[in-house]
């Protein structure tokens, strides 16, 4: 059991900010912290490509003092995390100043957590409570990769992976104790799920399948792609651009094991190309900011081909460019996604064990947050501690600035 000590600061104990924003899920703040949510546009104006982001942490890490930080970026969240010893307001305008400039005119639409609160936040949101498929299990392994990110930049050492091992191990318990287990339905799934609803997917799924991109939601999309929807890893071409030093390659290979892979310098690549122009589905997973794919290309590559293709970019970024659903070809961006995955989520609400179950698990949670010191929650001894402040101790912060 990880234990840590919700209690008065004290020199040399650590202290958790975090500063983020998210879209609007389905059950909004229930009991844990009010939260403020923006749009998908704003959410744009901060979201950073994975080497971008790599590189602002590592500067981040350098230059502001801290002891550990790691960043959240997923579709539906973009926040950073810093466990450090300073004040929290002058953490907060650091990590304001270096990640969210875009906002400085509305820091009404930030969302500032501090100790007690951001760790309530993240373990309701580990546990699925904070995404727009409730329960999604995705988020799970998004926050591992983050941290696992983090770690080999050297942002995070023993103290900030304890802390999130207990923190996932909470959230996993919080689904076991409770009915809440029930309802842990994957992201990836349901979109892929709501897109074969609308395509020949006999088809589609018995030819040539091409997975873009290292990210989670690849090796997740292939993994359903295999057990749910019986397709044969060996149809399947991975491309990928890991390399050994940066800690994925082993998550890697378990989860598109039988699969063919390909390491590219860039996913505009012609070999990426040749395997999209003989593809029946193509999945574009990575968070780039420049399109990879564009409509004329897409119409050269496919000129004379008589074959189905359905193209799914879950980056919110964007990987295509220009690229309709027309003839043959059938196309869903991450804004189709989402709709997909929304109208899951609305069929998941209408089973009246739902809210139960959402109430359960949002109790279960908020006790274990509330309790003493000698109770709690998050920490090991090998963790100098995450000292907490007690709720009647909990200053008042303001969404500013300053």
């Amino acid at each position: 059991m990880f234990r840590s000590h919700f209690s008065t600061q004290k020199a040399g104990t650590e202290r958790l900010t975090m500063v983020g924003v998210f879209l609007k899920n389905s059950i909004g703040s229930g009991m844990g912290p009010t939260l403020a949510y923006v749009d998908r546009e704003s959410l744009r104006k901060v979201k950073l490509p994975h080497h971008e982001a790599s590189e602002r942490l590592k500067e981040f890490k350098a230059e502001s003092g801290v002891s550990e930080c790691w960043i959240w970026n997923t579709c539906n969240r973009f926040c950073v995390y810093a466990l450090h010893n300073e004040r929290p307001s002058e953490v907060r305008r650091r990590i304001i100043n270096t990640f969210f400039a875009p906002f400085a005119d509305t820091p009404h639409q930030l969302n500032l957590l501090q100790d007690r609160e951001a760790v309530h936040h993240l373990v309701r949101t580990t546990a699925g409570l904070n995404s727009g498929l409730p329960g999604e299990t995705d988020v799970r392994q998004q926050l591992e990769s983050a941290v696992r990110l983090a770690e080999c930049l050297g942002a995070v050492g023993e103290g900030g992976l304890a802390f999130i091992r207990s923190v996932i191990s909470k959230a996993d318990d919080a689904r076991a104790l409770s009915s809440w287990g029930n309802f842990s339905p994957s992201y990836c799934l349901a979109a892929m799920e709501g897109v074969f609803h609308c395509v020949d997917r006999e088809k589609v799924l018995a030819g040539e399948v091409v997975v873009v991109g290292s990210s989670n939601t690849s090796r997740t999309s292939i993994e359903h792609l295999a057990r749910d929807f019986g397709v044969d890893p060996k149809r399947i071409t991975f491309f990928h651009r890991c390399h050994k030093s940066n800690g994925q390659v082993k998550m890697l290979r378990r989860a598109v094991e039988g699969c063919r892979r390909r390491r590219v310098e860039s996913y505009s690549d012609a070999e990426v190309l040749e395997a999209v122009s003989r593809a029946t589905l193509v999945i574009y997973g990575m968070d780039s900011s420049e399109p990879v794919l564009g409509a004329e290309d897409l119409h050269r590559i496919r000129k004379g081909a008589d074959h189905p293709l359905v193209i799914l970019d879950f980056n919110t970024l964007g990987s295509t460019t220009g690229i309709e659903s027309r003839g043959k070809v059938a196309f869903f961006d991450a804004q189709h996604l989402e709709i997909a995955v929304q109208e899951y989520a609305e069929r998941m609400q209408l089973d009246p064990r739902f809210w139960e179950a959402v109430d359960e698990v949002e109790s279960l949670i908020a006790a274990w947050v509330a309790q003493p010191a000698e109770e709690s929650i998050v920490a090991e001894p090998q963790f100098p501690g995450l000292m907490l402040l007690p709720s009647s101790e909990m200053p008042s912060y303001s969404l500013s600035t300053s």
